[in-house]
Protein backbone atom coordinates (compact mmCIF):
# COMPACT_ATOMS: atom_id res chain seq x y z
CA UNK A 1 0.00 0.00 0.00
CA UNK A 2 1.19 3.40 -0.85
CA UNK A 3 2.28 5.22 2.22
CA UNK A 4 1.42 3.05 5.10
CA UNK A 5 4.41 1.66 7.28
CA UNK A 6 3.80 -0.59 9.92
CA UNK A 7 0.61 0.23 10.41
CA UNK A 8 0.66 3.71 10.51
CA UNK A 9 -1.45 5.79 8.37
CA UNK A 10 0.08 8.69 6.17
CA UNK A 11 -2.43 10.74 4.34
CA UNK A 12 -6.49 10.21 4.34
CA UNK A 13 -9.64 12.25 3.36
CA UNK A 14 -13.28 12.51 3.97
CA UNK A 15 -15.45 10.98 1.04
CA UNK A 16 -19.10 12.02 1.69
CA UNK A 17 -21.66 10.45 -0.44
CA UNK A 18 -23.97 12.37 -2.79
CA UNK A 19 -24.97 15.76 -0.66
CA UNK A 20 -27.64 16.17 -3.32
CA UNK A 21 -30.99 17.90 -2.78
CA UNK A 22 -32.70 14.51 -4.26
CA UNK A 23 -31.57 12.51 -0.98
CA UNK A 24 -32.23 15.41 1.29
CA UNK A 25 -36.09 15.42 0.21
CA UNK A 26 -36.28 11.09 0.48
CA UNK A 27 -35.90 11.16 4.50
CA UNK A 28 -35.40 13.57 7.00
CA UNK A 29 -33.11 12.07 8.59
CA UNK A 30 -30.65 12.35 5.51
CA UNK A 31 -30.86 16.34 5.50
CA UNK A 32 -30.05 16.59 8.97
CA UNK A 33 -27.35 14.24 8.47
CA UNK A 34 -25.78 16.18 5.70
CA UNK A 35 -26.92 19.62 8.17
CA UNK A 36 -24.84 18.50 10.98
CA UNK A 37 -22.04 17.17 8.90
CA UNK A 38 -21.32 20.45 7.90
CA UNK A 39 -21.56 22.55 10.45
CA UNK A 40 -18.64 20.29 12.42
CA UNK A 41 -16.37 20.40 9.02
CA UNK A 42 -16.89 24.26 9.52
CA UNK A 43 -16.05 24.41 13.15
CA UNK A 44 -13.13 22.24 12.68
CA UNK A 45 -11.89 23.66 9.65
CA UNK A 46 -11.69 20.61 7.89
CA UNK A 47 -13.53 21.24 4.46
CA UNK A 48 -9.67 21.06 2.48
CA UNK A 49 -9.39 17.33 3.65
CA UNK A 50 -13.31 17.15 1.98
CA UNK A 51 -13.95 14.92 -1.29
CA UNK A 52 -17.91 14.63 -2.12
CA UNK A 53 -19.52 12.19 -4.77
CA UNK A 54 -22.46 12.92 -6.67
CA UNK A 55 -25.24 10.63 -7.90
CA UNK A 56 -26.38 11.27 -11.86
CA UNK A 57 -28.82 8.85 -13.22
CA UNK A 58 -27.38 9.70 -16.73
CA UNK A 59 -28.22 7.33 -19.63
CA UNK A 60 -25.23 5.04 -18.86
CA UNK A 61 -26.37 4.24 -15.81
CA UNK A 62 -27.11 0.58 -14.71
CA UNK A 63 -29.80 1.83 -12.97
CA UNK A 64 -31.52 3.14 -15.98
CA UNK A 65 -30.63 0.18 -17.21
CA UNK A 66 -31.17 -2.59 -15.23
CA UNK A 67 -33.70 -0.95 -12.96
CA UNK A 68 -36.38 -0.47 -15.59
CA UNK A 69 -39.01 2.47 -14.45
CA UNK A 70 -36.64 3.86 -11.97
CA UNK A 71 -36.14 7.53 -13.34
CA UNK A 72 -35.06 9.32 -10.35
CA UNK A 73 -31.43 11.46 -10.27
CA UNK A 74 -31.91 12.35 -13.81
CA UNK A 75 -32.59 15.91 -13.23
CA UNK A 76 -31.17 19.17 -12.30
CA UNK A 77 -33.62 19.36 -9.38
CA UNK A 78 -31.94 15.98 -7.74
CA UNK A 79 -28.42 16.48 -8.77
CA UNK A 80 -28.10 20.15 -7.53
CA UNK A 81 -25.49 19.68 -4.15
CA UNK A 82 -26.31 21.16 -0.93
CA UNK A 83 -24.69 24.09 0.36
CA UNK A 84 -21.98 24.37 2.04
CA UNK A 85 -20.70 21.46 -0.18
CA UNK A 86 -21.23 23.13 -3.63
CA UNK A 87 -19.25 25.48 -2.70
CA UNK A 88 -16.55 24.06 0.06
CA UNK A 89 -15.57 20.86 -1.31
CA UNK A 90 -12.02 20.25 -2.29
CA UNK A 91 -13.20 17.50 -4.37
CA UNK A 92 -16.45 16.16 -6.68
CA UNK A 93 -16.55 12.61 -8.26
CA UNK A 94 -19.55 11.85 -10.79
CA UNK A 95 -20.73 8.78 -10.59
CA UNK A 96 -23.27 6.53 -11.94
CA UNK A 97 -23.31 3.62 -10.13
CA UNK A 98 -23.37 2.20 -6.15
CA UNK A 99 -19.36 2.33 -6.43
CA UNK A 100 -16.74 4.52 -7.68
CA UNK A 101 -14.99 4.99 -10.76
CA UNK A 102 -11.61 3.52 -11.49
CA UNK A 103 -10.70 7.00 -11.56
CA UNK A 104 -11.34 7.73 -8.06
CA UNK A 105 -9.34 5.00 -6.78
CA UNK A 106 -6.63 6.34 -9.30
CA UNK A 107 -6.51 9.78 -7.83
CA UNK A 108 -6.32 8.21 -4.57
CA UNK A 109 -3.12 6.66 -5.00
CA UNK A 110 -1.32 9.29 -7.06
CA UNK A 111 -2.44 10.92 -3.66
CA UNK A 112 -1.03 8.92 -1.62
CA UNK A 113 -4.20 8.44 0.33
CA UNK A 114 -4.21 5.61 2.47
CA UNK A 115 -7.66 5.96 4.66
CA UNK A 116 -10.80 7.15 3.80
CA UNK A 117 -13.30 8.38 6.62
CA UNK A 118 -16.93 7.67 5.30
CA UNK A 119 -19.81 9.60 5.04
CA UNK A 120 -23.20 10.14 3.59
CA UNK A 121 -25.68 8.11 1.77
CA UNK A 122 -26.74 5.57 1.41
CA UNK A 123 -25.11 3.59 4.38
CA UNK A 124 -27.10 0.69 3.15
CA UNK A 125 -25.53 0.93 -0.46
CA UNK A 126 -23.13 2.87 -1.70
CA UNK A 127 -21.47 3.63 1.30
CA UNK A 128 -21.02 -0.43 2.38
CA UNK A 129 -19.73 -0.89 -1.37
CA UNK A 130 -17.28 1.57 -1.15
CA UNK A 131 -15.74 0.64 2.25
CA UNK A 132 -15.61 -3.15 0.65
CA UNK A 133 -14.03 -1.68 -2.40
CA UNK A 134 -11.44 0.51 0.10
CA UNK A 135 -10.79 -2.76 1.90
CA UNK A 136 -10.18 -4.79 -1.08
CA UNK A 137 -7.42 -1.99 -2.42
CA UNK A 138 -5.94 -2.36 1.06
CA UNK A 139 -6.92 1.51 1.96
CA UNK A 140 -7.68 1.49 5.47
CA UNK A 141 -11.41 2.91 6.01
CA UNK A 142 -13.55 3.68 8.71
CA UNK A 143 -17.28 5.26 9.13
CA UNK A 144 -18.64 7.57 11.41
CA UNK A 145 -22.45 6.06 11.92
CA UNK A 146 -23.50 9.63 12.99
CA UNK A 147 -22.32 10.89 9.81
CA UNK A 148 -24.34 8.60 7.38
CA UNK A 149 -27.94 8.06 6.76
CA UNK A 150 -30.32 6.09 4.79
CA UNK A 151 -33.24 6.96 2.54
CA UNK A 152 -35.18 3.95 3.64
CA UNK A 153 -34.58 5.94 7.38
CA UNK A 154 -33.52 4.06 10.55
CA UNK A 155 -34.01 0.94 9.28
CA UNK A 156 -32.05 1.34 6.53
CA UNK A 157 -29.43 2.73 8.27
CA UNK A 158 -29.39 -0.13 10.86
CA UNK A 159 -28.85 -2.63 8.12
CA UNK A 160 -25.73 -1.19 6.75
CA UNK A 161 -24.07 -0.80 10.02
CA UNK A 162 -24.89 -4.31 10.31
CA UNK A 163 -22.97 -5.28 7.42
CA UNK A 164 -20.36 -2.60 8.03
CA UNK A 165 -20.01 -4.49 11.17
CA UNK A 166 -19.14 -7.54 10.11
CA UNK A 167 -16.82 -7.09 6.96
CA UNK A 168 -14.58 -4.05 8.61
CA UNK A 169 -14.69 -4.95 12.50
CA UNK A 170 -16.27 -2.68 14.89
CA UNK A 171 -13.18 -0.63 15.76
CA UNK A 172 -13.45 0.68 12.31
CA UNK A 173 -17.39 2.70 12.85
CA UNK A 174 -15.58 5.18 14.83
CA UNK A 175 -17.24 8.33 16.91
CA UNK A 176 -16.76 12.05 14.76
CA UNK A 177 -14.13 12.52 18.05
CA UNK A 178 -12.19 9.77 16.73
CA UNK A 179 -12.67 10.94 12.75
CA UNK A 180 -10.98 14.20 13.79
CA UNK A 181 -8.29 12.49 15.32
CA UNK A 182 -7.89 10.54 11.95
CA UNK A 183 -8.26 13.80 9.41
CA UNK A 184 -6.67 15.97 11.12
CA UNK A 185 -3.41 13.75 12.34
Amino acid sequence: MIGKKEGVFMASRLLIFDPQAGWARRHVQVASTFRLLADWLTRHDLWARVWITAFYNDEASPFRQLMMGWTDFQSAQDWALLEPYATRAAHVVRRNTYGLPEDFWQKTRLSDIDRIVLAGVETDASVCKTAMDAFDRGIGVDVVPSWTASAYGPSGQAHGLAVLRKVLGSRHLVTEEEALKILAG
